[in-house]
């Protein structure tokens, strides 16, 4: 469905198996000129975020800060977002080489 407005077109995409409940999920957004198959491409990201942060986040520490100041809780978190980098790029290394 495309809707208009002052600010620009929305489209407001349905994602799930058809029948009953359906549609799962609804995503808005003002990607207009994009694909459907790109945008449902687009919403399967979620599904990675949330696997990637229970199968890296958790092992880097990003939940252990227990300090009190923002100052100290940021530098923590700047740190474990680096090693989920670090941790996420070289499982994909990993993955590449295993297809050669």
């Amino acid at each position: 469905m495309r809707v208009t407005r002052r600010r620009g077109d929305l489209v407001l995409l349905g994602v799930g198996e058809h029948g009953r409940g359906w549609p799962g999920e609804l995503w808005l957004t003002n990607m207009t000129d994009t694909p459907a198959a790109e945008l449902l491409r687009l919403t399967r990201l979620v599904d990675r975020v949330d696997h990637d942060f229970r199968e890296i986040a958790e092992r880097v520490g990003i939940r252990d800060y227990t300090g009190r100041s923002f100052a100290g809780w940021h530098r923590h978190v700047t740190l474990a977002s680096a090693a989920h980098t670090v941790v996420a790029l070289s499982r994909v290394g990993d993955e590449a080489r295993a297809l050669c």
